[in-house]
């Protein structure tokens, strides 16, 4: 696929004001169609030289447009306040230039046109610069109008005409570097003059600037496959890697000559995972008759906004775990676990968002934020190291490969879109088939968790008598898992030589073995578990002789209450409930009210 890379490059010595608003304007107009799959639209916010260097190799055989805003001078881009030098990055762009795919480049910084010469030289055919120092203001304007105009499918020549009508409403030459984009002891004005235009545009041919430099996905296959079909083979595939023992099973039987019926691996697949990810992944392949989900596995609006919110509501589900996984840490070890301020205002950014912002929220950057914080801290306890070296969950879960970042950014972007009302009908098709495929490379890499079971404790016995030992003492939980997407889970008794955290929803990682299966006795050694309270809660533990779980997630707060969200209908406003942050009357509640205002307390 065709790439548009987009960097922007702030300062901290001399700080660009509109440069933000400038970034997210362009991605926000160039998003539209990167969601239909016509393109990926590769984001760099804080760019550095390393991450320029990195992309532009990365990229070179599918480069179509590079876009740099930020500081500039006559032969160099600032970039995190050290210089990337035009030399270099001409000769980056060469083999994009030569082999035809790179059609444009933008460079929106002062007095960028005498880098154009090397650029052309390497075979970029458009190259829209400056001529002059131009202020930060009109350089914001110029960008957004020019693309916004791109976008409309006009000419870039036509789209820079534009542009520059609106730019230069808002500058002048001669600018001191001040408010500008300007580098200080950059002197070398040789375009700058009173006639010429402050940006330019500059093309090997008048042909060059008489297209519309945005890739278009190629047309519709004729042998159009069926929606799920490289869905469920990803899946299937990654279960069975990974060791998954009902895909084995199925694995098996076909090896040996047996007839398995898609339905089978479905079922399979669904209920091996824990119910919030299971439940909105049933509905896509292998929705039931009831007619709500009707057109969840046909090419289709319906089927590209469930795509969203599978990977919403696992990329959450998944953010939870993390959150979680720190906080477990300062309950064990207070002493010695500290969070470093940069986390701590993640985490507060999460903590603070509203139901409309988390909704289309991206959780990928805070577990990779998480996660790169735990594997790097240094801890000062012997048994905090232990336990950091132990924890599997925080193990197993994703390496973050290039491929798999780039998916994240698709369905990122494919989320905000459906919740906006943002799919072009006309294209429905090929934005259908991409979205698949971009999901086929996030879910391909979480196979590892069919090995946790999703459970919620709702009582906890102490069996204990006169003759026997402390050391003999079980724990009999009363537990639901929650783990089957289709069927009903019911409560089972859970036998342990240690207790979980009551009123919680728990990750468990155990063996299992039956006790006595007409009574749903099972003897259950624990390997690793997770508490998910109050972030992941079953409003059932709180309501006396409840069979079923009833898992929500947290949706926000208030001056008043805490919200959660259901999370089989996570948009329904009907399934969500609020709990009181005050106590007025009696209610099951203030276990959660208790936990929340300590994690509060804890990343404060």
């Amino acid at each position: 696929m065709n790439v548009i890379f987009l960097a922007f490059a702030n300062s901290a010595s001399n700080p660009l004001e509109h440069l933000t608003a400038e970034d997210n304007a362009i991605y926000e107009t160039l998003s539209k169609r990167y969601a239909s799959g016509d393109y990926f639209l590769h984001r760099e916010s804080f760019a550095t030289p390393e991450s320029i260097i990195k992309s532009l190799d990365k990229y070179k055989d599918d480069l179509a447009i590079f876009h740099f805003s930020g500081h500039a001078g006559s032969d160099q881009l600032l970039v995190n306040d050290q210089s990337l030098f035009s030399k270099g990055i001409a000769k980056l762009l060469e083999h994009s230039a030569k082999k035809g795919v790179l059609k444009l480049v933008v460079l929106n910084g002062c007095s960028t046109c005498a880098q154009v010469k090397l650029l052309m030289q390497s075979g970029v055919p458009v190259v829209v610069s400056t001529s002059a120092p131009v202020n930060d203001k009109s350089a914001k304007e110029f960008a957004i109008r020019f693309w916004e105009k791109i976008a409309g499918d006009l000419q870039i020549s036509e789209a820079y005409d534009n542009a520059l009508a609106v730019a230069n409403s808002f500058t002048a030459i001669n600018l001191t570097s001040t408010g500008s984009r300007h580098l200080a002891m950059d002197d070398d004005d040789e375009c700058a003059g009173d006639d010429k235009p402050l940006w330019r545009l500059d093309a090997v041919n008048e042909y060059a600037i008489k297209l519309n430099p945005l890739p278009y996905k190629p047309a519709i296959p004729d042998n159009l496959p069926k929606p799920n079909e490289e869905l469920i083979d990803t899946l299937y595939n990654s279960f069975r890697e990974a060791k998954n023992p009902q895909i084995d099973d199925l694995w098996r039987r076909e090896e040996n000559g047996d007839q398995v019926s898609d339905s089978a691996k479905q079922i399979a697949i669904v209920n091996s995972i824990p119910y919030p990810m299971g439940v909105h992944l049933q509905k896509l392949i292998c929705p039931t008759a009831d007619t709500d989900d009707e057109g969840y596995d046909v090419f289709g609006t319906r089927r590209l906004k469930q795509v969203a919110e599978l990977f919403q509501i696992t990329t959450e589900f998944l953010g939870i775990i993390m959150i979680a996984q720190i906080w477990e840490l300062f309950v064990r070890f207070p002493q010695d676990f500290v969070l470093s301020a940069a986390l701590k205002l993640k985490l507060n950014e999460y903590l603070k968002l509203d139901e409309k912002e988390r909704e289309v929220y991206a959780y990928i950057p805070l577990i990779r934020q998480i996660r790169e914080y735990l594997e790097n801290f240094q801890p000062g306890s012997v048994d905090l190291k232990n336990f950091l070296d132990e924890q599997e969950i925080f193990k197993d879960l994703f390496l973050f490969d290039d491929h798999f970042m780039e998916a994240c950014n698709y369905l990122v972007n494919l989320r905000v879109r459906t919740m906006k009302g943002e799919i072009d009908e006309a294209r429905i098709i090929t934005t259908s088939l991409e979205a698949e495929k971009q999901l086929c490379v996030f879910v391909k890499s979480l196979g590892f968790i069919h090995r946790y079971q999703l459970t919620s404790v709702q009582n906890i016995d102490i069996l204990k008598f006169r003759h026997t030992s402390k050391v003999n003492t079980k724990y009999k939980h009363r537990i639901i898992r929650c783990m089957q997407a289709i069927g009903k889970d019911e409560w089972n008794y859970y036998y342990m030589t240690t207790f979980l955290d009551n009123w919680g929803v728990i990750l468990l990682k155990c063996e299992v073995k039956v006790i006595d299966g007409r009574r749903k006795q099972f003897e259950v050694n624990v390997k690793d578990f997770l508490n998910l309270s109050p972030f992941v809660i079953d409003r059932n533990a709180f309501i006396d002789r409840a069979d079923l779980a009833y898992i929500m997630f947290f949706k926000g707060e208030n001056d008043k209450a805490l919200s959660f969200k259901r999370v089989k209908n996570p948009l329904s406003l009907r399934d969500a409930i609020e709990i009181k942050k005050v106590q007025k009357e009696e209610d099951r509640f203030d276990a959660i009210r208790i936990q929340f205002n300590a994690f509060k307390e804890f990343i404060a």
